[in-house]
Parts: C-alpha cells; sequence; structure tokens
C-alpha cells in the first residue's frame, strides 16, 4: 500500500549550428519528419521542436527547445527510436541514431519513517530494478526507493499470508541468483588465475632448463674430453720417446 510509479523517457541534444534536414531525413519511432531548417542553432531547434511536437499524436514523444538545446519528452515512459535516413541528420540536432530507454521511478508514502521496500517478481531487472530489499529515505510524506545500502539488513519476511510467503520466496530467490552469479564470476576469475599460474610455471621451467643448460658443466661431455686428451697425451709422449730413441739404436749398430 502506498507504492506508486512513474516512468518517463528523456533526450536531449545541443545544435551547435544552423543545417538543414530533408523530407523524410528523420524519424521517431518510426514517423518520418522533416523538412527542418534553421538558419542559426537555436532556430534549427526551435524548427525541430515543432516539427516532433507536431508528430506526437503518432510518436508520443513532444520536444522542447531551450536556446539550441532540444530536448525529446516520453510522458508515459515508452521507448524513444531516433531514425535517419540519407544522412547523419540525427547528428545536426546533437542527438544519436539510437534507441532511448524511459526511467522508472518507484515512490512509497509510508506516512513518514525510514523503512525496507521489498522489489521481487520473475523479472524485476527489465524494468530497471533489482530485487531484494531497499532503504527509503523520507523527503516529507514521500519517500523515494534508492539502493540498498545494507545497513537497515533485510526486511522481516511474513509467512502468515498467501501473498507475504510469496514475497518471501521471491526474496529468497533473488538472494540465491545473486549468490549464484557472485559464484560464476569467481569461478571465472579462478579459472583466469589458474590459467596464469599455469602459464608462469611452464615459463620458470623453461627459463630454468636454459639456464642450466648454460651454466651447468656437462659431466659425461667433459669427462670424455678428459680421456681424449690424455690419449693424444700419452701417444705424443710415446712418440717423442721413440724418435729419440732410434738414433741411440743406430749407433750401436755401428759399433
Amino acid at each position: 500500500p502506498g507504492v506508486t510509479a512513474s516512468a518517463v523517457t528523456t533526450v536531449s541534444g545541443d545544435v551547435a549550428a544552423s543545417g538543414a534536414i530533408p523530407a523524410g531525413g528523420l524519424t521517431i519511432n518510426g514517423v518520418a519528419l522533416g523538412p527542418i531548417t534553421g538558419l542559426t542553432g537555436a532556430a534549427l531547434a526551435a524548427s525541430a521542436a515543432a516539427a516532433i511536437s507536431g508528430a506526437a499524436g503518432a510518436t508520443g514523444v513532444s520536444a522542447s527547445a531551450s536556446g539550441s538545446t532540444l530536448t525529446l519528452t516520453a510522458a508515459d515512459g515508452r521507448d524513444i527510436s531516433i531514425g535517419v535516413s540519407g544522412g547523419p541528420y540525427a547528428g545536426v540536432l546533437g542527438l544519436a541514431a539510437t534507441t532511448q530507454r524511459g526511467t522508472l521511478t518507484v515512490l512509497d508514502t509510508p506516512g513518514g519513517g525510514a523503512h525496507k521496500l521489498l522489489v521481487g517478481g520473475a523479472n524485476p531487472g527489465a524494468v530497471g530494478l533489482t530485487a531484494g530489499g531497499h532503504d527509503s529515505t523520507p523527503t516529507g510524506n514521500t519517500v523515494t526507493m534508492l539502493e540498498s545500502s545494507g545497513a537497515g539488513g533485510d526486511p522481516p519476511l511474513d509467512l502468515s499470508s498467501y501473498a507475504g510467503a510469496s514475497a518471501a520466496l521471491d526474496f529468497i530467490d533473488g538472494k540465491i541468483d545473486s549468490g549464484n552469479a557472485v559464484r560464476a564470476q569467481l569461478g571465472a576469475l579462478q579459472n583466469r588465475l589458474q590459467m596464469a599460474y599455469d602459464g608462469d610455471l611452464g615459463t620458470s621451467s623453461n627459463l630454468a632448463a636454459a639456464r642450466s643448460r648454460i651454466l651447468d658443466t656437462d659431466y659425461a661431455s667433459e669427462t670424455a674430453q678428459l680421456t681424449r686428451s690424455r690419449i693424444l697425451q700419452q701417444a705424443a709422449a710415446s712418440m717423442v720417446a721413440q724418435a729419440n730413441a732410434t738414433p741411440q739404436q743406430a749407433l750401436l749398430l755401428l759399433r
């Protein structure tokens, strides 16, 4: 009780200079507009506001101009879809060729005092709301729903009626969904960290192997080289000894 809601969609653009938009060059919610002309930015904004407001019955969108600023408004909260044909004519008005969503405002009038406002249902996010308990701050006799700061705790669960039990189940489901979403995010983060760790571990192993090849002694190769050197040294010594003995043997024969 005491909860009301309103929705409105607005989009603004600054018309920087003069320009011209041909007939059909600009569409609002599928309705073609134009021609729109103006010798100054303010004149072009006023001309565009008049053209858009003139088609409000078909588009649900009105417009106003304040100097060179053009503001489009859908008072019932419907989307404002801006399209162009034949050129970037939305940019002439300082707008973007896109769809602007509306803003939903939920108000609670409890008669004063801060309290909790419980939001539930199958898909409150479709209208930009977050399931769960929301802190409310009194402003006079009206309380505007704000995002929960967590200071007030969760709202009490009333299981004494079907409506209360349904709201409690929706609230609990929202908490479970929030927990699952956090778990999924943490799991993805853990996987990324594990992959980074595995990659760093492989790099570390490769660097250690490379360092070992550069700095450590290859004992098998060095032992073989030492043996070869000793054999060559002994062979050289034997050849020198034999060369020295040959003249002595010749002298003995001459005697």
